[in-house]
């Protein structure tokens, strides 16, 4: 290869597309397992699978589109709060970057027997993801937070009773305006 983009094909530069979007995704989802998901952390892994999703979709590359397609929704309902982000989602969501790891590592000429080889594979992962979206909501955990002071119970205050028989009355004080 001479280096210049006019001699690469459409599938070396899908290639370089997914390789761009791996990594971050990653990261960012490996930073997820100790820091808690806010939309600013998610959003560029929602970017980035939606990235993916538009260079597969520009080759008719239709497992890439799909599987990358139902991760951009998972990233779009944590971002929203709708969905926890939960370790055994994180394992999930990295076996799909796994996938689009490899894709991006085989050669060019190879890529349409590899997705052949690949596409039930794909056609799972992307299904156990719809199935996440469709459970019921599991919204994000609040951020822990100091438990509030304890606060006595109040109670309603109660009219005066007159004072038992045999005790001294208290003295009413008047004053004037």
């Amino acid at each position: 290869m001479s280096g210049s983009l006019a001699d690469l094909s459409m599938l070396d530069l899908f290639r370089m597309e997914v390789e761009t979007h791996v990594a971050p995704l990653e990261r960012g989802l490996l930073a997820l397992e100790s820091a808690p998901a806010s939309r600013e952390r998610v959003e560029p892994l929602m970017r980035a699978a939606h990235s993916i999703k538009g260079a597969g979709r520009i080759l008719g590359l239709a497992p890439v589109v799909t599987l990358a397609h139902a991760m951009e929704d998972l990233f779009v309902a944590v971002g929203e709060g709708r969905l926890a982000i939960l370790p055994e989602l994180i394992d999930l969501l990295l076996q799909g970057v796994d996938v689009f790891k490899r894709l991006a590592a085989a050669a060019p000429a190879a890529i349409p027997d590899w997705l052949h080889d690949q596409e039930a594979g794909m056609a799972s992962m992307t299904e156990a993801f719809r199935a996440i979206l469709s459970a019921p909501a599991t919204p994000q955990p609040a951020p822990a937070t100091q438990p509030p002071a304890a606060v006595p119970e109040r109670t309603a205050p109660t009219p005066e009773a007159p004072p038992p028989e045999g005790s001294p009355a208290q003295p009413v004080v008047k004053s004037k305006v």
